[in-house]
């Protein structure tokens, strides 16, 4: 997370195909947009937006972008 403040981006953007809840509420507290792609964690939840290829998504989002 330090190199990430250090940084300082206006996006963050994850391919980790389990985020964990508290890591993106955290990047979310830090005002940090968050996209994250192959998503099955419990992150998604809380990301802005979610880009799932190989996975359709069990979330009930309209954040939650999934295509077969």
């Amino acid at each position: 997370m330090e190199k990430i403040k250090e940084y300082d981006p206006d996006i963050v953007i994850n391919d980790i195909l389990n985020t964990s809840y508290e890591y993106i509420s955290l990047l979310k507290k830090n005002n940090y947009f968050v996209i994250n792609f192959e998503d099955i964690g419990d992150g998604a939840k809380v990301a802005d937006i979610v880009f799932d290829a190989l996975y359709e998504h069990q979330i009930p989002s309209k954040k939650c972008l999934f295509w077969l």
